[in-house]
């Protein structure tokens, strides 16, 4: 995602692109579907980290000087560019085993946050209102 796709003052993000690996290069398309554009509404605590991010970023940009590379995602290297989804995994993984969780896919975790509320007996309708998305043109 790029910062673009960050609507500070809705607390929305937006799934409109995705990033992959063609023919050796990391390369930004469209969604596989229409289905999977849609926008997410973020939490507060979400998007404070998301404005820490932001900051995080111009202090790293302005470490690296000229060798920054604008790229206007939201998570990039430490020279600007963008994550590869591979190695994204890969760390998820990692992650993953070091907390004894087994293997997952970050994929899994929307299912698994409504699980969790669900069991914490959050409401149903809440839940439903944390996980709505609406979907972009």
């Amino acid at each position: 995602m790029r910062w673009s796709d960050f609507d500070e003052s809705n607390a929305t993000l937006s799934v409109r692109r995705q990033l992959k690996r063609e023919t050796g290069r990391l390369v930004t398309s469209d969604t596989k579907t229409l289905r999977s554009r849609r926008t997410l509404n973020v939490s507060s605590s979400v998007a404070r980290k998301l404005q820490q991010q932001r900051r995080d970023q111009v202090a790293a940009c302005e470490r690296a000087g000229p060798r920054w590379i604008q790229t206007g995602f939201i998570f990039t290297s430490i020279k600007g560019t963008p994550l590869d989804p591979a190695n994204v995994n890969k760390d998820f993984q990692l992650v993953c085993d070091a907390a004894g969780l087994g293997r997952w896919h970050p994929h899994e975790l929307r299912h698994s946050a409504a699980s969790l509320m669900l069991a914490q007996g959050v409401k149903l309708q809440v839940v439903s209102e944390v996980l709505v998305t609406r979907r972009s043109a």
